[in-house]
């Protein structure tokens, strides 16, 4: 399994912060936010990810390489940053998918026993679902039967937890998932919400949720959100 992490955005409401480099370069400790991720990656076992890159790419290809570590890294590139979103960067991205597919925020840090347990999970669809930590904007998730019905942010069912940046996919689901993306992009537009083929696909396969019920996470999309990030550093 391969994992598609993605950082294309151009991290605006991080103003100065992200003038220099995408925020997925922002130092947290003594680590950058991407090589957070890509070392729970590592230690969960997964060695391949898909980064996809936009807003400044060549300070995070210069940074990283062709390999972190024991993870190797293959580049997309969304040259329309500036007018699209995470469905569009995926859909760039599908190609590279062969054997199903984690995808993570490439501005999400997280402890890596999160991801460890929840790789360990039988659900082949499923997502990590928090009923612990909240956000500001928070994505939420409905559950039902113990099973995904929606996601999004604001969501017309009651909300069962929040949803922040971490999900596996089949291979099978991942390519229905890149069909109705491409729907959506087929009309020229580039944007649709990373959540939207999820939505489709919850009436067509089993998605799980994943209760890690653990709040060491921080997705990184405020200057106070980076503040909390930099006072969460785990051993």
């Amino acid at each position: 399994m391969k994992a598609i992490i993605c950082a294309a955005g151009r991290g605006s409401r991080l103003a100065h912060l992200t003038e220099e480099y995408p925020k997925m370069l922002l130092s947290v400790g003594e680590k950058r936010v991407i090589e957070h991720i890509l070392e729970a990656l590592i230690a969960s076992g997964i060695t391949k990810a898909v980064v996809v890159v936009g807003y400044k790419k060549e300070a995070v290809i210069s940074h990283l390489g062709s390999k972190y570590k024991g993870c190797f890294i293959t580049y997309v590139e969304n040259d329309d940053f500036d007018v699209s979103d995470n469905l569009y960067s995926m859909w760039l991205a599908r190609e590279h998918i062969t054997d199903g597919m984690l995808f993570l925020n490439g501005d999400t840090i997280f402890h890596a026993d999160i991801l460890k347990n929840f790789l360990t999970s039988a659900s082949e669809n499923a997502v990590v679902v928090d009923r612990v930590n909240t956000e500001d904007h928070p994505v939420l998730a409905h559950i039902q039967n113990e099973t995904i019905v929606e996601i999004g942010h604001d969501i017309e069912k009651t909300s069962h937890g929040n949803v922040f940046g971490i999900y596996k996919l089949s291979q099978s689901a991942s390519e229905r998932y890149f069909s109705v993306a491409e729907e959506v992009f087929i009309n020229g537009h580039k944007r649709g919400g990373f959540f939207m083929p999820l939505n489709t696909l919850a009436t067509e396969f089993e998605i799980k949720p994943f209760f890690s019920n653990d709040s060491r996470w921080v997705n990184i999309n405020t200057e106070h959100d980076y503040e909390k990030a930099k006072n969460i550093i785990w051993d």
